[in-house]
């Protein structure tokens, strides 16, 4: 029994490692999210680039958005924060974390967690 909740402890210590969190179980959704063509490519490297900074401003977020103007990004995070793919750290604020309780994000971010055994394959699977 000990060592069964040694494993879980193990399980929540690896979340809460951020270069385990974004390598193996973010990117894996976002890979996911791109592939179902629920994402652009300009969108995926938006979301990666919020996940590595944690917290970013629209500034943050230019090298991910190439060519595009200042009025161009605003529009385009704009479009992600209505999705709930960027969450604003609290009203009104213009800096952003990843959101991934939008549901084409969400079925990446279980599809993940399935790969890294934190959901019962089991329980992945349609009725």
């Amino acid at each position: 029994m000990l060592s069964g909740v040694r494993d879980e402890l193990d399980k929540v210590a690896r979340l809460t490692d951020q270069g385990y969190l974004i390598d193996r179980i973010l990117t894996p959704a976002l890979h996911h999210a791109r592939e179902r063509e629920s994402l652009t490519q300009m969108e995926e490297r938006v979301l990666m680039a919020t996940a590595h900074r944690g917290i970013a401003k629209a500034g943050d977020l230019k090298a991910a958005m190439p060519g595009m103007t200042e009025a161009q990004r605003t529009y385009q995070i704009r479009k992600l924060v209505e999705r709930r793919m960027l969450v604003p750290i609290h009203d009104g604020a213009r800096q952003y974390t990843v959101g991934f309780s939008n549901s084409v994000l969400l079925r990446g971010v279980i599809r993940a967690l399935t790969a890294e055994g934190f959901i019962p394959e089991a329980l992945n699977r349609p009725g």
